[in-house]
Order: C-alpha cells, then structure tokens, then sequence
C-alpha cells in the first residue's frame, strides 16, 4: 500500500532497522524514514521527517484508527529545518506464523485515509510549526486524506492491492466490479446520518447563554434530530448515541460538519486531477506541492485553485453521491 504513495508522490518511506528501543513505546510499532523528490525535483532524496506505525491490537491500547502529529516541522533560525513526526495508529488483525494480516476492505480504505494525514503532516514544509501539515481549518483537513479513500475503490488499483495470501491468485473481475458497485450501497442515509452529527455537534456548542445550557436535553435533541434528519424512527424509545459521539470533545467540537464539508474538495480535486490516471505522478507532485506543502501558512482556498484551476464546485460531489459518475 506504501507504494502507491510513493509513486503518486514521488517519495520514499523506509523502514529503520534495530531502532534504538529507546524511540519506540512497543514490538510492534515500527519507524520509517520519509524522503521525497527520489525522481523529480530537487533536492534529491530529501529527508522529510518521521513516520511511526503502530498497526494490531493489545490490551489497554486505543481502540480506533488515527494519525497523531508528534511534532510539527518548521524553519529553523539558522535556516535549517526541524523535520516533523507523526505516527499512525490503528488496529488491524495481527500476523501470525501461518497467515498474514488479511485485512478487509473496510480496513484498507481506513489505512489509506489515516495515512493520508500522516502523509500530509509529513510533506507539509512551513515556517512555523503552528501552520504545519493538518494544522489546517478543521472543515478542510480531512480533505486530502478523503481522497486518498478513491484509491481503494478504483478497478485497475484494486486488482494490484489483491491477491489470494497463499496462491498469489488475483481477485476475480467480476468481484472487484460487485465491490465496486457496493459503494453507493446506502450513500443517502449516510450523509443524512453525517448531516444529524453535524448539526448535533453545532447545536450544542452554540448554545450562548446559561439558562439555555441548563434547560438543554441532549436526549431529545438527539432523538429529534435522528428522527427528522436521519429518517429513522425512534417508536418512541430515547437513544443516547451522543454518549458514544467522542468528536463532541476531541478537538472536532463545532467542526465535526467538516468530515461532510471536505468531501466536496475531495472529490472535486479527485475528479479533476486522478480520475482518468489515478497514479499520474504529474497531478500527484501538483497536488503535493500547492496543497499539502504551505499547510495553512496560506489560504486553502489558494491551493485548492492553484491544482483545479479554478473556484471549487459541488459538481464532482455530487456526481460521488448519487452513484451517476
């Protein structure tokens, strides 16, 4: 899977062999090196930063998937640079001696997209570590990790991510196509589910006054909003989905509509620079270099129309969303 960002994006992710146990929390996290401009550009083979993965489950560890930026890079006053690191944790099935991690689909879209923030913080080169990576506007940082997700839905880039673990035989084409195809498999109750998160999250953390914050019933809010936007009747039994909502206080507070918001830039930039060459190293240097290099040391809105070429627009979106591309 490394390899497909190495191609897109013109870098190189190398595993340190016998680290110093010194830099890493467990056996199974792994350190790798990041450099970029292996074939175009210059400086040649410049170290980027560092890369931790922390991959399979164990007791007592965090239960999701994340990126988690350790240090944010930034110039030096000696004109040199400090490198960023980040680590990727997740928790896929672990190896054993007989068989390999076999992920599901589900799991590979998920690496694709945390690894694309980690990426992100990687390749981002600011003058100030307050700027860096995905220290971006929080309804765009989930932008360039969403459409890193198109990858694991695309035919010819699926076949070469498949295989059987012990043959070696590819994934049939009329699997990959059904696959495919199950993309769309209920897209309209997602977004209206995304839609009543959102509008959740901002209705309480707009609420301005404390007679309103003492009078607030989370449960009927929840539950009204879950019937009337996410068209899911309640037959009168109270949820408290909210309790398992951990975005309400994880740093998304207020923000959590951006996961919806972003996905029109992601497919946008999609649509316009990888959908008819998914590995085009051009667009994917293009990309990286206006989009993920500033972070926000400049206007998003910059970058986004350096690559597009013009204003961002819903039409690739919505094309996406009701399954007409």
């Amino acid at each position: 899977m490394f390899s497909f960002y190495e191609t897109i994006f013109d870098i190189k992710l190398h595993q340190i062999e016998n680290p110093d146990p010194k830099t890493l929390w467990h056996p199974d996290a792994k350190l790798l090196a990041v450099y970029q401009n292996i074939t175009h550009g210059s400086p040649k083979n410049q170290f980027m930063g560092w890369l931790y993965i922390d991959l399979h489950p164990r007791e007592g560890k965090y239960t999701h998937a994340a990126n988690f930026p350790l240090g944010g890079g930034y110039q030096l006053s000696d004109g040199g640079r400090m490198t960023p690191v980040t680590a990727l944790v997740c928790n896929f099935t672990k190896p054993t001696k007989t068989k390999p991690s076999l992920l599901q689909h589900s799991e590979v879209t998920t690496f694709f997209h945390e690894l694309g923030h980690g990426i992100h913080n990687i390749l981002s080169q600011t003058k100030y570590s307050r700027f860096h990576g995905t220290a971006v506007p929080r309804d765009f940082v989930e932008t360039p990790s969403q459409m890193l997700e198109f990858w694991t839905w695309s035919k010819n880039e699926l076949k070469k991510l498949t295989a059987h673990y012990e043959t070696g035989e590819p994934i049939s084409d009329d699997l990959i196509d059904s696959l495919i195809k199950s993309k769309h498999v209920n897209t309209g109750l997602l977004n209206l589910r995304q839609l009543q998160l959102g509008l959740f999250d901002m209705a309480l953390h707009t609420v301005d006054n404390e007679k309103d914050l003492e009078t607030l019933d989370l449960a009927k809010l929840w539950n009204g909003y879950r019937e009337s936007i996410s068209l899911l009747q309640t037959d009168g039994i109270k949820t408290h989905g909210y309790s398992t909502f951990g975005h309400l206080a994880g740093g998304y507070e207020s923000g959590y509509y951006g996961y919806l918001y972003s996905q029109v830039f992601a497919n946008d930039i999609y649509y316009t620079l990888f959908k008819k060459d998914p590995m085009s190293v051009e667009s994917g240097l293009k990309y990286r270099d206006s989009v993920l290099r500033p972070g926000d040391s400049r206007d998003i809105m910059i970058g986004l129309k350096e690559v597009l070429g013009r204003e961002p627009n819903s039409d690739a979106f919505l094309q996406e969303m009701l399954g007409s591309n």
